[in-house]
């Protein structure tokens, strides 16, 4: 059944929310201040469930709460604009020096044997050494 007007304005504070009939996931939670619109949904950017505000009532109507919280509109919105309930952090990152002085060299010492090693100097103060050992198939 549809939430209707009158219900809307019977609540009380301590009553639970009520879910409206006519959308999937929009419900009116009463407060102590009045009531406040939710949509739960599930964010097709992180596949988690999220709650979006969507006014209070009475200041929100019925069908307004409802035009709001329409699928396709409300999809749209999300793909026109970044999904806010999700933080994206970004990094700037730069070499702090373009040219480093590097030496290396390989050296095989038989057939399965293999020593590879390299020294950075000037910016770079740095030395790497590994040895392989490969296997016959």
């Amino acid at each position: 059944m549809a939430l209707t007007d009158r219900q809307a304005r019977a609540l009380r504070p301590d009553d639970k929310p009520v879910f409206d009939g006519k959308v999937t996931g929009l419900f009116l939670t009463p407060t102590k201040t009045g009531s406040k619109w939710t949509l739960r949904f599930t964010s097709p950017i992180t596949s988690k469930r999220r709650d979006a505000g969507l006014g209070t009532y009475p200041e929100t109507s019925i069908a307004d709460a409802r035009e709001k919280a329409l699928v396709d509109n409300f999809v749209a919105r999300l793909q026109g604009a970044v999904d806010t309930t999700v933080v994206n952090y970004s990094l700037n990152k730069k070499m702090a020096d373009p040219w480093n002085m590097l030496v290396g060299g390989t050296l095989d010492i038989g057939r399965h044997w293999g020593v590879r090693a390299e020294f950075g100097f000037i910016h770079r103060r740095s030395a790497f050494l590994m040895a392989n050992y490969r296997i016959p198939l």
